[in-house]
Order: structure tokens, then C-alpha cells, then sequence
């Protein structure tokens, strides 16, 4: 196959080799090598020499190399069109723009693999992703690189780990939207990027997406949307009983001989799994031997 993602990065001076990320690509990436891929990397690099359109472009180099079969175009908000070269395009523009996000795709795409490495600023990142996830392939890799600006408020960040404004407040919110089969709420409708996201991974500054068909049903779950009344009876009725069965609670259940009447109120509620439900403990059959 040629030279190793580290030999290739190290020939092209990338600055992946010093953030660390090439086992992280070389595991996500390696079984896409031989594909005909079509990837677009944000960010074209050398923002040190904003005037000189030739420098900079180390990384589409790289993936070029890479990937001898693969179609790579490079976007930056910079004049960086000297670094364009064999099977390497580059487009100079906003990231954020939709107008020419658009017209990338319906020029270059669908893309295969995705690589955010622009401006790293948690509003930019999350609207890139918003606009070009429609331009994806059925199956595809989207990257976001250093995402540690996600807690820098200086970058637009947040000092609190939830905000909706941060990079990372996306990521885990599209986590929930992976497991969207399990929620337990009434009338969920997962979104486009719900049924789309397969698989979510991450390591320090660095996080990828790999779309494909997440539209299985839950192998527990009724499917959704589930109507409010079955919501209440199936799963907000039994969740209720569940709230007292703390140590302290089950204390007073015990001094005044209640317990028993209140487990069978629960397994009323909330019947233990059936025999052939499968094998193994069931936390339901545990606390039907103590409530």
C-alpha cells in the first residue's frame, strides 16, 4: 500500500504529527485507504504567511498520499490556491458560508471524509457541521480537530461542560441522539442526524462522526413515537415507583411493615421480565428477592 500515514506525515512536515493524532486517523481511516474517496479538509494551513498562496497545504498533501485513490479538496477563508496540485483542489471562503458550502458540495462531493481544522471556533464548527452534513456520503467520516477550544471562552467557548454553545455541548447532545431508540419519552422523533450517525469517537482535542443507518429499533423499547398514554402507563407509572426505593425510604417501609405491600405494588406496575426473556439477573428479579 505504500508508506505509513506517520512516514507520509513526517515527509510533509503536517503539524498532526505534534497534536498526536496519527494513531487516531491511522486506526479510523486505514480500512478507507484503497477507496475512491472524495475528502475535504477545512483549513488549508500556513495562516502564519496570510500573503503567500503557496504556503501551507501539508495535510491535503498528506492525505493525497494517503489515499491513492481519492479526490481532495481544501477550503480556506485565505488565498491559498498555490497549494493546489494532483487530485488537490482548493476553494478560498467562510467556513460558516452556506452559499459556498453549497456550491462546494454540488462541485466536489458527496464527501466521504470531512476534516474540521479551521478556525477551531466552537459557533463555526457547529454551524459547518450543520451545513454540510447533508453533503455527506451514505456511509462517511466527519472530523473535528482540537476541540479544546470547546472550554476556552476567549475561542467562544464555555467554562460550564453542557453549554449549547460549545463544541463539546454538540457532541454529547449527538450522542444522545445515537441511542435516540432508547429514550423513554413520548412522541420522540429522532432528526435527520439522529438516524444518520452510526458511531461516535473520541480522544484529547479530537472527535469523529461516522454516518451510516442508524434507524434500528430499540431490542427493548416499544418504537417510536410512542403515544402519551402508553408513555404514562409503560414507562412514567413504573419510573414514579422507582423513586422511593432509596435506603432511607425502604428503612421506613421496614418499620412499619409495608415493604411487602409496596413490592407488590411495583411488580404490579412493573411485572418481571418472562422466562424466556433471556438468561442472566435482571435487576428487576434482584429487587423482587428484597422490596
Amino acid at each position: 500500500m505504500g508508506a505509513t500515514l506517520a512516514e507520509l506525515a513526517r515527509q510533509h512536515q503536517t503539524d498532526k504529527v505534534d497534536h498526536g493524532y496519527l494513531s487516531f486517523y491511522d486506526e479510523l481511516f486505514g480500512p478507507w485507504r484503497p477507496r475512491p474517496l472524495r475528502l475535504l479538509e477545512i483549513g488549508v494551513g500556513g495562516f502564519e504567511h496570510p500573503d503567500d498562496p503557496g504556503f501551507g497545504g501539508a495535510s491535503l498533501r498528506l492525505w493525497r498520499d494517503y489515499f491513492p485513490q481519492a479526490r481532495i479538496v481544501g477550503l480556506d477563508i485565505l488565498d491559498k490556491h498555490d497549494t493546489a496540485g494532483e487530485r488537490i483542489t482548493i476553494v478560498q471562503g467562510s467556513q460558516t458560508d452556506p452559499d459556498l458550502l453549497a456550491r462546494v458540495a454540488r462541485d466536489h462531493g458527496p464527501f466521504d471524509i470531512v476534516i474540521d481544522d479551521g478556525s477551531h471556533v466552537p459557533a463555526h464548527v457547529r454551524t459547518t457541521f450543520e451545513l454540510l452534513q447533508p453533503a455527506l456520503a451514505a456511509e462517511a467520516i466527519y472530523v473535528i480537530e482540537d476541540t479544546q477550544t470547546s472550554y476556552w471562552p476567549s475561542w467562544g467557548g464555555s467554562f460550564f461542560l453542557d453549554s449549547h454553545r460549545s463544541t463539546m455541548g454538540m457532541v454529547k447532545r449527538r450522542l444522545d441522539g445515537l441511542n435516540h431508540a432508547e429514550l423513554q419519552r413520548p412522541n420522540v422523533r429522532p432528526s435527520e442526524l439522529d438516524r444518520r450517525i452510526v458511531e461516535i469517537r473520541a480522544r484529547h482535542n479530537l472527535v469523529a462522526f461516522r454516518f451510516g443507518d442508524n434507524t434500528a429499533p430499540s431490542t427493548m423499547n416499544p418504537p417510536h413515537p410512542l403515544p402519551l398514554g402508553d408513555w404514562v402507563r409503560d414507562d412514567l407509572l413504573p419510573a414514579l415507583v422507582e423513586v422511593p426505593r432509596t435506603p432511607r425510604v425502604l428503612a421506613l417501609l421496614d418499620a412499619t411493615g409495608l415493604r411487602a405491600a409496596a413490592g407488590r405494588v411495583r411488580r404490579r406496575l412493573r411485572p418481571p421480565p418472562s422466562a424466556d426473556a433471556g438468561s442472566g439477573d435482571h435487576p428487576d428479579d434482584r429487587d423482587d428477592r428484597t422490596s
